[in-house]
């Protein structure tokens, strides 16, 4: 499987803002399935896993304008820690955790009537560790982005820009996508391709809940040491369901999603330019398996 550039530009924090401050957290699970060789699609070993996240956004600043535009200054923070339970593997073709932590800055300002630009800095951990020990500065990536966003219309809109980080050891700049659609009424979308891509449709059945579909490409990765070289592990799932979405409060919100995991993918890659295009260490994918997703949203 050649190196897929959105893994390369997943972790910078080119983050969303909010005029409110939110907190969430969220469970995944991943029922067993086999794992299979990308180029023989032989059987390796089988396995699950279980991912643990939670996000913290907090405006520090906002203005809203007379066009509904924002200017807003915001703090945005995030864990995720993944255990990956791999069984009967005949070579090590994936890492058994993942801890990725972030912080960012990021600010928002409109630029004219129907364009606005979005500007964040961050830095972020990217460990195969869990204990805080044995991170050290080779699990660490600085990142910077630089977003201009269109408003098509209020509900639309779509932009692009450049982010920057040092995930090969120098700064490098990356395209950087942004797009995010949304309807209101009995009937809600909900499209963006910002940090991977999440996409939902949702029927309002009463002012407590909500169901729909969903589905969700994202990922987690690791910086590591491999026969002395640093190299790049990648764990990139596409997970689809039915996702049901409870309101306790006006400020608390309980999603649920019972679905698939249609493929969850590992690759082993350099750190270096050349890898970006075409594969540079073992990959391969488990099979479909049950996904399970529970989380719990609180607003400030």
């Amino acid at each position: 499987m050649k190196h897929n550039l959105f893994v390369a530009v997943l972790f910078i924090a080119v983050a969303t803002t909010t005029a409110k401050a939110q907190i969430s957290f969220r469970t995944d699970y991943f029922g067993s399935s086999e794992y299979k060789d990308d180029d023989t699609e032989e059987t390796m070993g089988k396995g699950s896993a279980i991912s643990y996240s939670g996000d913290l956004n907090i405006p520090l600043y906002t203005k809203i304008h007379d066009n509904n535009q924002a200017t807003m200054w915001t703090i945005n923070a995030g864990a995720t820690y993944v255990n990956l339970t791999n069984k009967q593997f005949k070579e090590e073709r994936a890492i058994n955790q993942i801890l990725n932590l972030y912080a960012g800055l990021s600010f928002t300002a409109p630029i004219s009537k129907n364009w606005s630009v979005i500007a964040s800095v961050g830095v972020g951990v990217y460990s195969p560790y869990s204990q805080f020990s044995k991170i050290t500065k080779d699990h660490i990536l600085s990142n910077v982005g630089l977003l201009f966003v269109r408003s098509i219309r209020p509900n639309f809109q779509v932009g692009g820009g450049i982010a920057v980080n040092n995930s090969f050891g120098y700064p490098m700049a990356f395209p950087a996508l942004y797009i995010h659609w949304f309807t209101n009424g009995n009937i809600n979308v909900d499209i963006s391709a910002i940090d991977g891509f999440k996409g939902k449709i949702m029927y309002n059945l009463n002012k407590h809940i909500d169901i729909g579909l969903c589905m969700d490409v994202t990922g987690e990765m690791a910086l590591l040491e491999k026969n002395r070289k640093k190299i790049m592990f990648s764990h990139q799932y596409l997970v689809a369901g039915i996702l049901a979405e409870f309101s306790l409060s006006k400020k608390i919100n309980v999603p649920v999603t019972l679905g698939m995991n249609g493929m969850r993918m590992t690759e082993y890659s350099n750190r270096t330019l050349k890898a970006m295009f075409s594969s540079s260490g073992p990959s391969g994918y488990f099979d479909v398996s049950l996904y399970v997703s529970a989380g719990l949203q609180i607003d400030f």
